[in-house]
């Protein structure tokens, strides 16, 4: 595919015509994963599955949900409401995007990357780990782990307003 670039991430070649400068780029490669922007919309899933809601700002839940999972025929759609959805085939070994018109390419990158490809990853085998992590002065980083929506990322938020800083 013309304008593909290759990149390396957890021993996993990423064949993708979105640029990626925060992954290691490689010169070649056999994709693990392609990713690609899809050409249309994806077709309205009735099989929604999971909502996450995440915290506003104030620490309350969202009413409207900030994720949400679907399963397809071909595999999995997570929406992320007037951002983008991403389509993930069954087997993880493709991820094709739709994002708003107006979506910042950076934004774009943070949830291919940060959201996106860990799911896909652990289609592949890999152990993934849901985390937040802030500097405590005078103590270091300490890191959060559990399961989605427990809370990580509020607690590290409310951490960084006392004046320590999101790892």
């Amino acid at each position: 595919m013309p304008g593909t670039r290759r990149y390396r991430v957890f021993g996993i070649t990423l064949a993708s015509r979105i640029e990626l400068p925060e992954v290691t780029r490689v010169a070649t490669g056999h994709p693990d994963i392609i990713i690609e922007r899809a050409a249309d919309d994806f077709s309205e899933p009735s099989d929604w599955f999971h909502s996450w809601h995440g915290t506003n700002a104030s620490g309350r839940k969202r009413r409207t949900p900030w994720l949400s999972f679907a399963r397809t025929e071909d595999g999995y759609l997570l929406r992320f409401p007037d951002l983008a959805d991403f389509a993930v085939s069954r087997a993880g070994d493709r991820i094709r995007c739709r994002p708003a018109s107006r979506l910042a390419p950076s934004t774009l990158r943070h949830l291919l990357l940060d959201q996106v490809l860990p799911l896909t990853l652990s289609r592949h085998g890999h152990l993934v780990l849901h985390a937040s992590a802030v500097h405590v002065p005078r103590l270091g980083a300490i890191a959060f782990a559990g399961p989605t929506g427990c809370g990580k990322s509020t607690l590290a938020s409310a951490l960084s307003l006392c004046g320590c800083p999101i790892v």
